[in-house]
This record gives structure tokens, C-alpha cells and sequence, in this order.
């Protein structure tokens, strides 16, 4: 090469003597800075470096001068921007570009001896690498931490130190999954449950989601999934780092592992826990006290903790109950299966609805179980179940039936809460002539009924039991009774009856023939009365007549004048007579007619009189005959005592 070449032949000379190492340089680009105060600017095309503007040999000369007086003033010993390659969640590979005097082979590059990668987070250096040798031009970063983003540059290094930092480039590891979980620790062992915790590893960059659990049991053998309820526990379910493992099983050796998950997978279990053994089975304690709840008239809720089981298989639980009437608790019902009872709220509770109302309560609980009977719990507060009408007397029952009475009696119902107050008895004659009210608050259980009708008649009754709260419903129908026949009593009623209608039959004959009289008497003054009105009537004509004849009688006034005023005198007088007759044929007959009706109605007078008194010695017999019989029934029993056995009912 000639002694002295222009600018742009020594470049290409250069170019031409490096070509394996720009062919090494990363893909990206070439980084070159000013050479000649500013002459060469930095160039990026394919890899290519061009020549931008000439210079002649003597500036050339002079500026290779200058470059050799400094070795960072310029920044030619400067590496290019780093790139990071290969991104992992701790880890990146990260490449550069030479300093420009290494480039060009110029002898300022004979003094770098390797570079420096420094790794930044938020400011602060947290990495560094050193990588020895002038080409070494890619370094890897371990330990990093993932989804975290970094500030890198290089630094080159010189014999005599440092240059400064070359220009930064910024990049971001990637998430993965958790890292280990510390060896967790169990504590807090008892029956069935132990506490185990550990810490929380390495999350890889993405939020841990859940952790997942294995145990071991006997100290050996496969791990499984812990089982709590009968359910198998895939996962946690949160990032919670202690749990209580349950579901286990007295005096068994367990151990545990952990796994941490995330978004992007699972991390790797832990080391094996120690081994913990959980305590021996015992019989299980005692429930919570009963508390008492929804009380109604005849039901109520009964909830309480369950008993601590120690161990022990627990199949039910044995309601215990005292009355304000007992001296001390007994068994309520049967063993109550677990299926029975409903869960709420990790309490137990049963709903009871065949309580007695108006009742005070007490209850207590214990379980049973494979050991048998736990202790007791403590009892729960008084229970109080509301009051309500008495419940249906028993059905009545009927004896001693006679022909007008019966002996009626029956049980006391249960009062629910409130004193029976009274009965009140309802009868039915007939077959379905319906229930009426005969007896209204009526005190006792037994009732004898009289008054009834004898002679084959059909009675019923119910019963009905008061209290504060009201009427009790009415009790069953009593069986249908009879009463009997009284012949000695029929056959007075008869011939009483029989005289009645005897004397009845009189009556009313002599009745009827006061009432024939009547209307004769009637029609004779019918008949009176109708001939005066027809002598009447012929007056009436004649002295028409008369007014006829008047004018005649005027013309002839001279002549007959007095023989027709004597003719008519005569004529009237005897009319009169004839009509005073009448008149008092008449009044007799009236007189006659008035003393028959007053005659009749002072028969029919005494003809009512007869029967009220008649009426009233039936009365007085049938009182009689009542009072005899009672007295003949009255001797009966008295003789049936004094042992005369045909006497006896």
C-alpha cells in the first residue's frame, strides 16, 4: 500500500482487512462514528459502510494524529447500542457492535482487552458481567428477575480502565412459571387436622394463583390430593401460605408437599415436609347447648356446634328433653341420623313439630357414634311452645239409657297450654236431624240428660271443651242409642188419651148441634125478615095503586070522595096491624135466635174449661206416673242391693 493513501483508500483498505469481523457483527446494523471531526458520519445500509465526503491525504494524516493523542475523547473505543437476544424469565444473551477503532483496525484498538455488561433496574445496577478478550462481543445475564424490565450498556476495557458507558438499550424478561416452595412445616397437630405452612416462592413474574398440596401417609408410598368432607381438594383456591389440612385420620404418620401456581403453569413441588403424627382417637366431646328458635304452638328449631370428634366416626345425635313437669331429662325420640339434620353455617339444627302446646322446654344434645354416647352438652334456654284451644274431648260415651234419660260421659281432652274451662254438649235427635246446643258451660265429665222422648227414639251427642284461647273442636259422634218403651206409663197415656178423645168426641158432637141451631135460627129470621119485606112491597104497590086512582078519585070527588077515603082508611089500618104483627113475630124470633147463640157459647165455654181441665189431670198423671216410676226404680234398686236378683237391671 502506498505511503500515503487519500482517505477513502485507507477506509476500504480497512473495511477489506475486517470484513470477517463486521460479518460476525449482529445482523442489525454497524455503528460508526465521526472520524474526522464530524467528515465520516455514522452510516446504516445492509451492513455497508459509504464514504460520505473525501478528504485529502494531509487532513487524513492529521486526524490519525489526533485520534492517537486520546482513546475516549472521541468515543471511538466506545462499543454500539447492545441488543437483547433470547429473552428468558431469568435470563437474557445480549450482543454489541465493536468501537469504531476496532472496526478499522487502528492501533488505539490493541488496547482493549475485553468489555463490561451492565444490567440496570429502576436506576440501580443490580448486574455486571465481565467479558474478557477485545472480540468477545456477546455476554449472557443470568439471575435476573422474570417480567422485569432492564437498562443495559457496555463499558469497553481498557488496560488502563474504563471507558464509559456506551450507548443503553432496554429490554423485559418474560414470565414463567413459580419458582419452588420453601420446605413447608406442620404444627398445631391434632385427631384429624394439622396446620401446615410454608413461604411463598419465586411467582416467575405472574401473581401466584393457588397452591396445591399433596400428603403422604405411614411415612412412604404414593402422595395424593388431601380429601376434606369427601371432597377432594385439588387446589387452595387463594394465595394464602398456611392451611389447615382435615379430613385426616387418628394416629397416622402424614407428611406434605407443596406446589405454587400461576398463569403460565405449575411450579415445581417442594421438598417433603417432616413427618408429623396425628393424635389418637378418643370419644367425641360435647356438642354446643341447644339454641332454641321459630317456636310455633306445637314445633320449634332446634341448632348447636357439633362435637369435636377426636377421632371418633360420628353417625347422629340424641335429643334430650325436660318437661316443667320432670324431675330430670329423658330421650327425645330416636338417635337423629346425620342425613337428618341439615347444616347451616357449620351448626347442626332440627326442626321438631310434635310438641305439646303451652309446654315449657328445656333441651340438651350428645353425639353417638362408633364409641358410643358423648358427653352432654349444657342445656339451652327455657323453651316456651304458645297455647291454643284444647284439642278434641274423647268421644262420648252412653249407658243407663231409660225411656226419657241417659247417662252421658267422656275424657278430658289435652288443654294446650290453658285450663279447660267448661263443656258444652250438643244433641241429635233422629238419624240426621242435626247437632243443637242443649248444654252451654257445663263443669265435670259426666252429664245425665232427662227430658228425652221415650218410645224407640234416636239420641246422639258430642262435646265441646272451652279454654281462654276459645272452643275446642267437637269430639267424635257417641254412639247412636235408644230409648226404651214404659208400658205401664203407655198404657195410663193411653187410657188417659183414650178418655180425652172420648169426651173430645162429645164435645164436639154437642158442638155441632149448637151450630145446626144456630143456623136455624138464622134462616127463621132470614125467612121472618123476608116476608115483611115482601108485605112491604105490596103496600108499597097498592099505595101506588092508590096515586093511580087518585085522579079518578077526584073526579068522582063529589060522589065517592068519603067511600074512597073510608075504603082507604080501612085499608090502611089493616095493613098496619098486619105489619105490627109481622114486626113482633119478628122480635121473637131475634129473641129466640140470641138466647140459642148465647146458650151455644156458654156450652162452648164450658166445654173448654172441661178440656183444660182434662188437659191439666193429663199433665198431673204423667208428672205422676214419672214420679211413680222413679220410685218403682228407686225400689228395684234398693231390693237388687237387698239381693233380690230379678229386680236388678
Amino acid at each position: 500500500m502506498p505511503a500515503r493513501l487519500s482517505w477513502p483508500w485507507l477506509l476500504v483498505a480497512v473495511i477489506s482487512r475486517t470484513s470477517c469481523a463486521v460479518e460476525h457483527t449482529s445482523p442489525q446494523s454497524l455503528d460508526f462514528v465521526s472520524v474526522l471531526a464530524g467528515e465520516v458520519h455514522q452510516v446504516r445500509r445492509n451492513g455497508l459502510v459509504e464514504l460520505i465526503e473525501e478528504r485529502d491525504d494531509d487532513q487524513a494524516t492529521q486526524a490519525a494524529n489526533e485520534h492517537d493523542q486520546t482513546e475516549d475523547g472521541t468515543g471511538v473505543l466506545l462499543p454500539g447500542k447492545p441488543v437483547a437476544d433470547y429473552i428468558g424469565p431469568s435470563f437474557a444473551t445480549v450482543t454489541w457492535p465493536a468501537p469504531a477503532d476496532q472496526l478499522l483496525g487502528l492501533p488505539t484498538a490493541r488496547n482493549i482487552v475485553g468489555y463490561s455488561l451492565v444490567a440496570s433496574k429502576g436506576g440501580q445496577r443490580v448486574k455486571t458481567v465481565e467479558v474478557k478478550g477485545s472480540t468477545a462481543l456477546a455476554a449472557r445475564l443470568p439471575g435476573l428477575e422474570p417480567n422485569t424490565e432492564y437498562v443495559i450498556n457496555v463499558m469497553t476495557r481498557l488496560g488502563s480502565g474504563l471507558t464509559s458507558a456506551g450507548p443503553s438499550a432496554t429490554f423485559k424478561t418474560k414470565t414463567s412459571e413459580p419458582g419452588a416452595v420453601v420446605k413447608p412445616t406442620i404444627s398445631n397437630v391434632g385427631m384429624t387436622h394439622v396446620l401446615l405452612k410454608w413461604s411463598a416462592p419465586v411467582n416467575g413474574g405472574a401473581p401466584i394463583k393457588f397452591y396445591r398440596i399433596q400428603k403422604q401417609r405411614d411415612g412412604s408410598g404414593d402422595y395424593s390430593p388431601i380429601v376434606e368432607n369427601g371432597i377432594v381438594m385439588e387446589d387452595t383456591g387463594n394465595a394464602n401460605v398456611e392451611r389447615v389440612i382435615r379430613g385426616l385420620h387418628p394416629g397416622k404418620v402424614y407428611a406434605f408437599k407443596v406446589q405454587a401456581v400461576n398463569s403460565v403453569g405449575n411450579g415445581p413441588f417442594s421438598e417433603r415436609s417432616n413427618h408429623a403424627m396425628t393424635a389418637k382417637r378418643s370419644v367425641p366431646g360435647p356438642p354446643g347447648a341447644p339454641i332454641v328458635s321459630e317456636v310455633t304452638t306445637r314445633g320449634l328449631t332446634l341448632t348447636w356446634d357439633p362435637a369435636n370428634s377426636h377421632g371418633s366416626e360420628i353417625n347422629g345425635y340424641q335429643l334430650m328433653v325436660k318437661k316443667s313437669t320432670d324431675a330430670e331429662f329423658f330421650n327425645f325420640e330416636n338417635v337423629l341420623r346425620m342425613q337428618d339434620l341439615k347444616i347451616i353455617d357449620q351448626k347442626l339444627s332440627y326442626r321438631i313439630d310434635n310438641l305439646t302446646p303451652g309446654q315449657s322446654l328445656l333441651f340438651k344434645v350428645r353425639s353417638f357414634g362408633q364409641d358410643g354416647y358423648g358427653p352432654l352438652s349444657s342445656p339451652s334456654l327455657a323453651a316456651y311452645t304458645r297455647g291454643t284451644v284444647p284439642d278434641a274431648p274423647g268421644a262420648c260415651t252412653v249407658d243407663n239409657v231409660t225411656s226419657n234419660s241417659a247417662h252421658l260421659q267422656w275424657t278430658a281432652p289435652a288443654d294446650n297450654g290453658d285450663a279447660i274451662t267448661n263443656y258444652n254438649i250438643f244433641e241429635q235427635e233422629g238419624s240426621r236431624g242435626g247437632y243443637i246446643q242443649i248444654v252451654r258451660g257445663f263443669k265435670g265429665t259426666e252429664y245425665t240428660r232427662q227430658g228425652l222422648k221415650f218410645g224407640g227414639i234416636a239420641y246422639q251427642w258430642r262435646i265441646q271443651a272451652d279454654n281462654k284461647f276459645g272452643p275446642s273442636p267437637m269430639s267424635a259422634a257417641s254412639d247412636t242409642v235408644t230409648t226404651s218403651y214404659d208400658y205401664a206409663l203407655e198404657t195410663k197415656k193411653r187410657l188417659l188419651d183414650d178418655t180425652a178423645t172420648s169426651k173430645l168426641s162429645q164435645l164436639r158432637d154437642r158442638l155441632r148441634m149448637l151450630a145446626a141451631q144456630t143456623v136455624q135460627a138464622l134462616t127463621g129470621e132470614k125467612n121472618a125478615t123476608s116476608s115483611a119485606s115482601e108485605e112491604r112491597r105490596v103496600a108499597e104497590k097498592a099505595m101506588q095503586t092508590a096515586k093511580e086512582s087518585k085522579a079518578e078519585v077526584i073526579t068522582e070527588k063529589s060522589v065517592a070522595a068519603q067511600q074512597m077515603i073510608l075504603q082507604k082508611q080501612s085499608s090502611l089500618r089493616a095493613l098496619a096491624l098486619q105489619q105490627q104483627a109481622s114486626d113482633d113475630k119478628m122480635d121473637v124470633l131475634k129473641a129466640g135466635a140470641t138466647a140459642e147463640r148465647n146458650t151455644a157459647n156458654q156450652n162452648a165455654a164450658d166445654a173448654n174449661k172441661k178440656i183444660n181441665k182434662y188437659k191439666s189431670l193429663v199433665a198431673a198423671s204423667e208428672t205422676k206416673a214419672e214420679e211413680d216410676t222413679l220410685k218403682i226404680r228407686k225400689m228395684r234398686m234398693e231390693g237388687c242391693k237387698h239381693g233380690i236378683v230379678k229386680w236388678c237391671p
